[in-house]
């Protein structure tokens, strides 16, 4: 994850893909992949892996992470919300990592 922070998305999504191929496809890897495929301009990919993050019952937070990429922040919010509803120590932990802000209201929404 410290390659996608740092703006490093093509070697961050290598890093990703051999974990998948070490670990399997798990959410935790998954969100932070699909965002950095979303922030590399990889939406279609992106948009993939949220769905299959989703519909595997993951953590929201995982697919929260790649919806904010995305820029759909309402699903972001959705999920962060449902995530917030039923607290873990992995969703607890997953939103300290400052990818956040993309859900933040942008100036023009605000009251």
């Amino acid at each position: 994850m410290s390659l996608t922070l740092k703006g490093n998305f093509t070697a961050s999504i290598g890093e990703f893909q051999q974990a998948i191929q070490a670990l399997g496809r798990d959410g935790w890897i998954l969100g932070p992949m699909g965002y950095a495929l979303a922030r590399a301009g990889r939406k279609a990919e992106a948009a993939n892996i949220a769905r299959e993050i989703e519909s595997a019952g993951g953590s929201p937070v995982s697919f929260a992470y790649v919806y904010a990429a995305l820029g759909d922040k309402p699903r972001a919010l959705d999920a962060l919300e449902r995530a917030y509803a039923q607290p873990s120590w992995t969703s607890t932990s997953l939103l300290r990592i400052p990818c956040w802000p993309a859900c933040a209201p942008s100036p023009a929404s605000s009251p």
